[in-house]
């Protein structure tokens, strides 16, 4: 089972076990989404427990989302590509989300979620960077030449390219059309990152240096945790 699957099986127990009378305890292998050991009855009583636990229900909206991320090649002729045809290191992600979501409104979504305000509020007072809303705003207006700890590279009514102040990564954010019809339209919204080789001091061979492979899967993890921010942002907006 995948991971999401995993979880909403938890959930699923955890109700149960909400709903269970003394005396009438049951054990019993769930079947999926929908055990078929639990009555009719006990799922519609479960359901409605879940709607009034917000942290379960928001637990869950998490896990659904980001299984629905994947890693993807970064498109051809893209501002990221650039850096992936490089000699450093670009990875990019994407999910598919109902609507048609304008370049516009996935940027403000995405330097706006509660996930990136925790990344803001450590720029503000660890590398005095601050920003805020209003500035996140004017960024995915295309007015800005910088917003927080990163400039503007590259952007267009498509993408979005920031270089951060140490110059050594990039981030990269794009919405295209899904494949969604036009009476029910989609959209593709692309998150991606570079991290540029640093060359030492008379060095050949440029070095992407150990920081970078001791939190590789972190950041993995963390593209994949903004990107569903955003996606849920920009579904709620």
């Amino acid at each position: 089972a995948s991971g999401t699957e995993r979880l909403a099986l938890r959930l699923h127990g955890y109700a149960q076990h909400v709903t269970a009378q003394p005396g009438r305890r049951r054990r019993c292998e769930p079947a999926g989404f929908r055990s078929r050991c639990v009555p009719e009855a006990t799922r519609h009583r479960n359901r409605g427990l879940l709607r009034q636990d917000p942290p379960l229900v928001r637990t869950l909206d998490v896990a659904s989302t980001m299984s629905a991320i994947h890693p993807c090649e970064v498109p051809l002729n893209t501002m990221l590509r650039s850096y992936k045809d490089g000699p450093g290191y670009a990875d990019c992600y994407v999910i598919e989300v109902q609507g048609a979501i304008s370049q516009e409104n996935f940027i403000e979504a995405f330097f706006t979620s509660p996930l990136f305000k925790v990344e803001r509020t450590i720029l503000k007072y660890l590398a005095s960077r601050p920003a805020t809303d209003a500035e996140a705003k004017q960024l995915a207006a295309g007015n800005a030449t910088k917003f927080s700890a990163w400039r503007i590279e590259r952007q267009s009514t498509a993408e979005l390219l920031l270089a951060d102040f140490t110059g050594r990564t990039r981030s990269w954010l794009m919405a295209t059309p899904g494949t969604g019809p036009v009476t029910a339209p989609s959209t593709f919204l692309y998150f991606g990152s570079a991290v540029v080789p640093r060359t030492g001091h008379g060095a050949t061979n440029p070095s992407m240096g150990w920081p970078f492979h001791a939190l590789s899967g972190f950041h993995r993890l963390y593209l994949r945790l903004l990107l569903s921010a955003a996606s849920r942002r920009v579904a709620s907006a």
